[in-house]
Protein backbone atom coordinates (compact mmCIF):
# COMPACT_ATOMS: atom_id res chain seq x y z
CA UNK A 1 0.00 0.00 0.00
CA UNK A 2 1.63 3.31 -1.07
CA UNK A 3 1.87 5.95 1.66
CA UNK A 4 -0.72 8.69 1.85
CA UNK A 5 0.32 12.18 0.93
CA UNK A 6 1.41 14.10 4.06
CA UNK A 7 -0.67 17.02 5.26
CA UNK A 8 0.54 20.34 3.95
CA UNK A 9 3.30 21.73 6.18
CA UNK A 10 2.68 24.47 8.70
CA UNK A 11 4.62 27.74 8.32
CA UNK A 12 8.28 27.26 9.18
CA UNK A 13 8.02 23.50 8.69
CA UNK A 14 9.14 21.40 5.72
CA UNK A 15 8.25 18.10 4.16
CA UNK A 16 11.36 16.48 2.73
CA UNK A 17 10.60 13.93 0.02
CA UNK A 18 13.62 11.70 0.00
CA UNK A 19 15.15 8.27 -0.47
CA UNK A 20 17.49 6.52 1.95
CA UNK A 21 20.19 5.80 -0.65
CA UNK A 22 20.15 8.85 -2.92
CA UNK A 23 23.29 11.03 -2.54
CA UNK A 24 21.42 14.07 -3.86
CA UNK A 25 18.76 13.59 -1.18
CA UNK A 26 21.48 13.05 1.42
CA UNK A 27 22.86 16.49 0.61
CA UNK A 28 19.55 17.98 1.73
CA UNK A 29 19.27 15.73 4.79
CA UNK A 30 22.69 16.90 6.02
CA UNK A 31 21.78 20.57 5.71
CA UNK A 32 18.39 20.14 7.40
CA UNK A 33 20.11 18.41 10.31
CA UNK A 34 22.92 20.99 10.50
CA UNK A 35 20.39 23.83 10.65
CA UNK A 36 17.87 21.93 12.82
CA UNK A 37 15.02 22.76 10.46
CA UNK A 38 11.65 21.31 11.59
CA UNK A 39 11.14 18.59 9.00
CA UNK A 40 8.83 15.72 8.23
CA UNK A 41 10.63 13.06 6.19
CA UNK A 42 8.57 11.36 3.51
CA UNK A 43 10.52 8.47 1.91
CA UNK A 44 9.53 7.84 -1.70
CA UNK A 45 9.86 4.34 -3.10
CA UNK A 46 11.50 5.17 -6.43
CA UNK A 47 10.61 1.73 -7.77
CA UNK A 48 6.89 2.33 -7.13
CA UNK A 49 6.21 6.04 -6.77
CA UNK A 50 2.80 6.94 -5.37
CA UNK A 51 0.63 8.73 -7.91
CA UNK A 52 0.15 11.77 -5.68
CA UNK A 53 3.92 12.45 -5.72
CA UNK A 54 3.64 13.64 -9.32
CA UNK A 55 1.38 16.40 -8.02
CA UNK A 56 4.20 17.52 -5.74
CA UNK A 57 6.99 17.16 -8.28
CA UNK A 58 5.86 16.40 -11.85
CA UNK A 59 9.31 14.98 -12.65
CA UNK A 60 8.85 12.38 -9.92
CA UNK A 61 12.37 12.90 -8.55
CA UNK A 62 13.90 13.29 -5.11
CA UNK A 63 15.05 15.33 -3.33
CA UNK A 64 12.13 17.70 -3.16
CA UNK A 65 10.96 19.90 -0.29
CA UNK A 66 7.47 21.24 0.23
CA UNK A 67 6.80 24.29 2.38
CA UNK A 68 3.97 26.72 3.01
CA UNK A 69 4.87 28.74 -0.06
CA UNK A 70 5.39 25.95 -2.56
CA UNK A 71 7.91 23.34 -3.64
CA UNK A 72 11.66 23.45 -4.30
CA UNK A 73 13.39 20.79 -6.39
CA UNK A 74 17.00 20.02 -7.46
CA UNK A 75 19.47 19.42 -4.65
CA UNK A 76 21.64 22.53 -5.06
CA UNK A 77 18.61 24.80 -5.40
CA UNK A 78 17.17 23.25 -2.23
CA UNK A 79 20.45 23.74 -0.37
CA UNK A 80 20.59 27.42 -1.32
CA UNK A 81 16.93 28.01 -0.48
CA UNK A 82 17.09 26.28 2.91
CA UNK A 83 20.31 28.05 3.85
CA UNK A 84 18.81 31.45 3.00
CA UNK A 85 15.40 30.76 4.57
CA UNK A 86 16.19 29.27 7.98
CA UNK A 87 18.37 31.17 10.43
CA UNK A 88 21.80 32.48 9.59
CA UNK A 89 23.64 31.01 6.56
CA UNK A 90 26.02 28.20 7.46
CA UNK A 91 29.03 30.09 6.14
CA UNK A 92 29.57 33.82 6.76
CA UNK A 93 28.69 36.24 3.99
CA UNK A 94 32.38 36.83 3.26
CA UNK A 95 32.72 33.15 2.29
CA UNK A 96 29.72 32.98 -0.05
CA UNK A 97 31.73 33.71 -3.19
CA UNK A 98 34.16 30.93 -2.29
CA UNK A 99 31.25 28.53 -1.65
CA UNK A 100 29.65 29.30 -5.03
CA UNK A 101 32.99 28.82 -6.79
CA UNK A 102 33.50 25.46 -5.06
CA UNK A 103 30.00 24.23 -5.97
CA UNK A 104 30.39 25.18 -9.62
CA UNK A 105 33.99 24.05 -10.00
CA UNK A 106 36.01 21.59 -7.89
CA UNK A 107 33.03 19.85 -6.25
CA UNK A 108 31.32 19.27 -9.57
CA UNK A 109 34.58 18.08 -11.11
CA UNK A 110 35.13 15.49 -8.36
CA UNK A 111 31.60 14.14 -8.79
CA UNK A 112 32.09 13.72 -12.54
CA UNK A 113 35.55 12.19 -12.27
CA UNK A 114 34.40 9.99 -9.38
CA UNK A 115 31.51 8.54 -11.38
CA UNK A 116 33.89 7.70 -14.23
CA UNK A 117 36.62 6.09 -12.12
CA UNK A 118 34.05 4.15 -10.07
CA UNK A 119 32.58 2.74 -13.29
CA UNK A 120 36.06 1.89 -14.53
CA UNK A 121 36.42 0.24 -17.92
CA UNK A 122 33.89 -2.51 -17.24
CA UNK A 123 30.94 -0.66 -15.69
CA UNK A 124 28.20 1.58 -17.08
CA UNK A 125 27.66 5.21 -16.08
CA UNK A 126 26.63 5.22 -12.40
CA UNK A 127 27.66 1.57 -12.34
CA UNK A 128 30.63 0.09 -10.55
CA UNK A 129 33.59 -1.61 -12.18
CA UNK A 130 36.64 -3.49 -11.01
CA UNK A 131 39.13 -2.13 -13.56
CA UNK A 132 39.54 1.66 -13.49
CA UNK A 133 41.97 2.80 -16.15
CA UNK A 134 45.14 4.77 -15.52
CA UNK A 135 43.61 7.82 -17.21
CA UNK A 136 40.44 7.58 -15.07
CA UNK A 137 42.55 7.40 -11.92
CA UNK A 138 44.67 10.35 -13.03
CA UNK A 139 41.58 12.46 -13.78
CA UNK A 140 40.08 11.68 -10.38
CA UNK A 141 43.32 12.53 -8.58
CA UNK A 142 43.57 15.82 -10.49
CA UNK A 143 40.07 16.75 -9.36
CA UNK A 144 40.91 15.66 -5.81
CA UNK A 145 44.06 17.77 -5.97
CA UNK A 146 42.08 20.86 -6.94
CA UNK A 147 39.76 20.35 -3.97
CA UNK A 148 42.68 19.76 -1.61
CA UNK A 149 44.24 23.00 -2.88
CA UNK A 150 40.98 24.87 -2.22
CA UNK A 151 40.87 23.34 1.26
CA UNK A 152 44.40 24.55 1.99
CA UNK A 153 43.67 27.99 0.56
CA UNK A 154 40.60 28.38 2.80
CA UNK A 155 42.61 27.49 5.91
CA UNK A 156 40.16 24.65 6.67
CA UNK A 157 39.06 22.59 8.37
CA UNK A 158 36.15 22.77 5.91
CA UNK A 159 36.17 23.54 2.21
CA UNK A 160 35.28 27.22 2.57
CA UNK A 161 37.07 27.86 5.87
CA UNK A 162 36.34 27.44 9.58
CA UNK A 163 32.56 26.96 9.13
CA UNK A 164 30.90 24.03 7.41
CA UNK A 165 29.17 25.24 4.22
CA UNK A 166 26.93 24.15 1.38
CA UNK A 167 30.04 22.95 -0.44
CA UNK A 168 30.67 20.34 2.26
CA UNK A 169 26.99 19.29 2.26
CA UNK A 170 27.06 18.87 -1.51
CA UNK A 171 30.38 17.03 -1.78
CA UNK A 172 30.52 14.56 1.10
CA UNK A 173 27.62 12.23 0.15
CA UNK A 174 29.35 11.59 -3.18
CA UNK A 175 32.91 11.47 -1.91
CA UNK A 176 32.01 8.92 0.77
CA UNK A 177 30.41 6.66 -1.86
CA UNK A 178 33.43 6.94 -4.13
CA UNK A 179 35.69 6.14 -1.19
CA UNK A 180 33.70 2.98 -0.40
CA UNK A 181 33.47 1.89 -4.04
CA UNK A 182 37.10 2.50 -4.93
CA UNK A 183 38.42 0.71 -1.86
CA UNK A 184 35.85 -2.04 -1.53
CA UNK A 185 34.93 -2.81 -5.14
CA UNK A 186 37.82 -1.65 -7.33
CA UNK A 187 40.49 -2.43 -4.72
CA UNK A 188 42.17 0.96 -5.16
CA UNK A 189 43.38 2.85 -2.08
CA UNK A 190 43.07 6.19 -3.83
CA UNK A 191 44.35 8.23 -0.89
CA UNK A 192 47.73 6.51 -0.90
CA UNK A 193 48.66 8.01 -4.27
CA UNK A 194 49.85 11.45 -3.17
CA UNK A 195 49.72 14.03 -0.43
CA UNK A 196 46.70 15.90 -1.84
CA UNK A 197 44.63 12.71 -1.89
CA UNK A 198 45.64 11.91 1.69
CA UNK A 199 44.66 15.43 2.74
CA UNK A 200 41.22 15.12 1.19
CA UNK A 201 40.69 11.66 2.68
CA UNK A 202 41.49 13.10 6.11
CA UNK A 203 39.05 15.95 5.46
CA UNK A 204 36.39 13.35 4.63
CA UNK A 205 36.97 11.52 7.91
CA UNK A 206 36.88 14.79 9.86
CA UNK A 207 33.68 16.16 8.34
CA UNK A 208 31.89 12.81 8.59
CA UNK A 209 32.47 12.94 12.36
CA UNK A 210 30.01 15.82 12.61
CA UNK A 211 26.68 14.56 14.02
CA UNK A 212 24.59 15.77 11.07
CA UNK A 213 26.82 14.11 8.48
CA UNK A 214 27.01 10.92 10.53
CA UNK A 215 23.25 10.76 11.06
CA UNK A 216 22.39 11.32 7.38
CA UNK A 217 24.86 8.74 6.04
CA UNK A 218 24.14 5.05 5.48
CA UNK A 219 26.10 2.51 7.49
CA UNK A 220 29.41 1.96 5.67
CA UNK A 221 29.51 -1.83 5.91
CA UNK A 222 25.88 -2.28 4.90
CA UNK A 223 26.30 0.21 2.06
CA UNK A 224 29.43 -1.56 0.80
CA UNK A 225 27.64 -4.90 0.85
CA UNK A 226 24.81 -3.37 -1.19
CA UNK A 227 27.25 -1.81 -3.68
CA UNK A 228 28.93 -5.17 -4.18
CA UNK A 229 25.58 -6.90 -4.62
CA UNK A 230 24.20 -4.45 -7.18
CA UNK A 231 27.48 -3.21 -8.72
CA UNK A 232 25.83 0.15 -9.13
CA UNK A 233 25.71 3.50 -7.39
CA UNK A 234 22.13 4.15 -8.57
CA UNK A 235 20.35 0.91 -7.68
CA UNK A 236 17.99 3.07 -5.65
CA UNK A 237 16.39 4.04 -8.97
CA UNK A 238 14.89 0.59 -9.47
CA UNK A 239 15.10 -1.23 -6.14
CA UNK A 240 12.79 -0.72 -3.20
CA UNK A 241 14.98 -0.10 -0.14
CA UNK A 242 13.35 0.68 3.23
CA UNK A 243 14.86 3.52 5.23
CA UNK A 244 16.17 1.30 7.99
CA UNK A 245 17.77 -1.26 5.66
CA UNK A 246 21.02 0.70 5.49
CA UNK A 247 20.38 3.21 8.28
CA UNK A 248 20.00 1.11 11.42
CA UNK A 249 20.96 4.16 13.51
CA UNK A 250 17.61 5.75 12.59
CA UNK A 251 14.87 5.13 15.12
CA UNK A 252 11.56 4.57 13.41
CA UNK A 253 12.38 7.12 10.72
CA UNK A 254 13.73 9.64 13.23
CA UNK A 255 17.11 10.90 12.00
CA UNK A 256 19.76 12.03 14.44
Amino acid sequence: MPPARPARPAPGHLISYTHALCPYAQRVAVLLLEKRVPTTRCPIDLAAKPRWFREVNPRGLVPCVEHSGGVVVESLDILRWVDASFGEPLAPLASQGRVDALLGGPCEAVVGAGLRVAAGTDGRHWGLGTRPSASQKEAFLRAVGDLAAALEASGGPYLAGPAVSLADCALVPFLERFDLALRGVAGWAWDEEDGAARRLAQYLRDVRARPAFRAAAPDDQLMLAALREHMSLDFFDYESVPDLALHPHWDGGRVG
